[in-house]
């Protein structure tokens, strides 16, 4: 196995991940900050543009799902006596510095909302993306 399928599987099956336009995106371990896959570099760089969401930080496990071509982020948090907020976030995508060995990947923060209130009982276990 060549150096960049090692990086590609190096833990990713306990974050959250899913592909946009042909780009694979994790969730990293500071839950945060988003990953991208460059092919051609065989390695993980980091989703700049997206530290808004930091200030929404909530105590639960981040989900992620594709949203018409954007990012959509899913996280719980707002824990209040017997119930927890499910949070979502929509995050345009855009590579900037054309095709070169210094192409970036740039999110853009469209919304941040709260979405459900459920019993802290209940996981959040998957996002799915439908298209009907």
């Amino acid at each position: 196995m060549g150096r960049g399928m090692a990086d590609l599987n190096q833990g990713w099956s306990s974050l959250s991940y899913c592909v946009i336009d042909n780009v694979f995106c994790s969730s990293c371990s500071d839950w945060f900050g988003f990953r991208w896959y460059d092919t051609r570099r065989q390695s993980w760089e980091s989703v700049k543009g997206v530290r808004r969401l930091t200030e929404f930080a909530g105590h639960g496990i981040v989900k992620m799902a594709d949203y018409g071509g954007k990012l959509a982020v899913f996280w719980t948090g707002s824990f209040r006596d017997r119930e927890k907020t499910i949070w979502r976030a929509v995050i345009a995508l855009e590579r900037r510095n054309g095709d070169g060995e210094d192409e970036e990947m740039w999110g853009t923060v469209e919304c941040v909302d709260p979405l459900l209130t459920i019993p802290t009982s209940y996981d959040f276990v998957r996002a799915f993306a439908a298209t009907v």
